[in-house]
């Protein structure tokens, strides 16, 4: 079911990777950038999970790891617009994207820890978390005791590759907001 599952989303997956692997994590403005598109998306993906369950309390957590580290480096200016999901996604195509991010996290982490700045190495809550780590070993927990493949194996599908694509969809707003705020 997992390798049905990554050849499913692997263009998708591509997309995210690139667009994210093109930011500098060791420069401060591009490094709240990537901060801010891991916020916007989370905070969409909380609002799209259709019911409590372990993944909501997983987003909720990472959503805070988020938040402290933008806090610690101190960035101001308006809220960041909102985005949503017209329907529901199925919680396990959600946690498949989250959770497996952990892998290039680990990358992503010695990146940023090049940074020479105080301030940003003390906003790294989110890349220090084993949240993620945690959460891939409860997806593949639960993942292991469906049937194989299970009815709603599309939808989940579906909902990884959608989920994947929120993230590049959040990255363009962020870009998008923080030009107009600089301009302003």
């Amino acid at each position: 079911m997992r390798s049905m599952l990554k050849a499913q989303t692997s263009a998708a997956h591509t997309r995210v990777d690139q667009a994210i692997s093109g930011l500098c994590l060791t420069d401060r403005r591009q490094y709240l950038t990537f901060l801010r598109t891991h916020q916007l998306a989370y905070r969409a993906l909380l609002a799209a999970l259709p019911r409590r369950n372990w993944v909501t309390t997983l987003v909720a957590d990472v959503l805070k790891t988020l938040d402290a580290d933008i806090a610690a480096l101190d960035a101001d200016g308006p809220a960041l617009p909102m985005i949503s999901c017209t329907e529901p996604l199925h919680h396990l195509g959600v946690a498949y994207v989250i959770c497996g991010s952990h892998f290039g996290k680990n990358v992503l982490r010695k990146r940023w820890s090049r940074s020479g700045d105080t301030q940003m190495q003390a906003a790294g809550q989110y890349l220090s978390s084993d949240l993620l780590a945690k959460g891939w070993q409860h997806w593949l927990r639960e993942l292991d005791g469906l049937r194989d493949p299970p009815r709603d194996f599309h939808k989940l599908g579906l909902d990884a590759d959608r989920t994947f694509e929120m993230f590049c969809d959040c990255l363009l707003v962020v870009k998008q907001w923080e030009h107009a705020d600089a301009a302003a």
